[in-house]
């Protein structure tokens, strides 16, 4: 049987910690890529840095943060959403953690111009908006309509806490992706570059679908 679940309940139910930390910290890496890797250097330091901030629950992707989708305690897929008027504050505490994990200066300054530049990315969320920060799919589960699952969730999920606008930024280059938010009536509100990478920010307005 196929069910969602958070990620702190899962854990409570007996299941190993790690063997899920090391499931569902891969779709997070995928789901944050290309910037992940482009922010952090290389993949390697992507993923240590990743497994840092899990663990943190100050983070925006923490591990309280994250839906899971299971069919009998086998995970198919995950996605992390916060309410807007959290998201600066989860992505400075991320910026102060990961500067606090770097030991020489040069690596410092590196890593504050690209929190910098970063912001030109990622338009800032408003506080009246749901936020879909990261969503996935185990490889092996993928193309059966578990991200259709996780997507409608998240947006119910939404609706239920009294949001009524939901954001999200998808890479240019996942059509894949952008037509599954199209299908749900979310639309591209802008586009932006940053080195080799182009994200589009997407808006869904349920109010405004009712009027």
């Amino acid at each position: 049987m196929v069910g969602l679940v958070a990620a702190p309940e899962f854990l409570r139910s007996g299941t190993d910690a790690a063997n899920i930390r090391a499931e569902v910290l891969p779709l997070i890496h995928e789901a944050g890529n290309p910037y992940y890797d482009w922010f952090f250097g290389k993949s390697s330091s992507a993923r240590s840095a990743l497994e840092t901030l899990f663990a943190s629950p100050a983070s925006e992707i923490s591990a309280g943060r994250v839906t899971l989708l299971v069919a009998e305690k086998r995970l198919l897929g995950m996605y992390v959403a916060l309410p807007g008027a959290e998201v600066a504050r989860c992505r400075l505490a991320d910026a102060l953690v990961l500067l606090g994990r770097t030991g020489e200066e040069g690596e410092r300054r590196t890593l504050s111009t690209r929190i910098d530049a970063a912001r030109g990315l990622f338009p800032q969320i408003s506080p009246h908006e749901y936020f879909l920060s990261k969503i996935g799919v185990v490889p092996s589960y993928r193309r059966r309509g578990l991200g259709a699952i996780l997507l409608d969730h998240y947006l119910d999920d939404g609706l239920e806490a009294g949001y009524q606008r939901f954001r999200l930024d998808v890479p240019a280059t996942n059509a894949h992706a952008i037509r599954l938010y199209r299908s749900r009536g979310f639309e591209a509100m802008n586009e932006r570059r940053l080195a080799h990478m182009s994200y589009v920010g997407m808006v869904l307005d349920s109010a405004g679908d009712e009027t």
